[in-house]
């Protein structure tokens, strides 16, 4: 809806602006240095520019909220991004999976798709996931 690209708009411009050129049916190389594994579906031709752009707002939204969870998403994230480089057969697993997660980013940050309870307990989970994956990581790190 209007309303929440426009709410979405004054919380990160770059990416909001990116998901307003989509919807005008402008360009966009839809890198954002936000999301690797999304990032990594988009030039891989797996996944729309408007759900790769909601799913970077998604990530953004986690950066500021709580930054240890997107420090943990990108602590297994940009290795699975480099995996999916080199095996076309790991990009399709991850697009099977990831792709529903990314219809109900697209759905919390911009209101886009239809609402899912299991989706988004799902990643309520990763976002958990993700947070303890950082949190182990720097206290890994701090021990030795």
């Amino acid at each position: 809806s209007q309303s929440a690209i426009d709410k979405i708009l004054n919380e990160n411009k770059q990416t909001a602006f990116q998901l307003k050129q989509i919807e005008a049916g402008e360009e966009s190389d839809g890198d954002d240095g936000i999301s690797v594994i999304c990032t990594e579906l988009l030039k891989q031709g797996r996944v729309s520019r408007k759900l790769h752009a909601c799913s970077s707002l998604y990530g953004l939204e986690w950066l500021e909220k709580d930054a240890d969870v997107y420090f943990g998403y990108l602590l297994w994230g940009n290795k699975v991004a480099k995996m999916m480089r080199k095996s076309s057969r790991l990009s399709r697993v991850v697009e099977i999976l990831v792709k529903p997660l990314m219809n109900q980013m697209a759905y919390e940050v911009g209101g886009y798709g239809k609402h899912s309870e299991l989706k988004h307990m799902l990643l309520s989970v990763m976002v958990k996931l993700c947070k303890r994956i950082y949190t182990r990581n720097k206290v890994w790190q701090m021990a030795y």
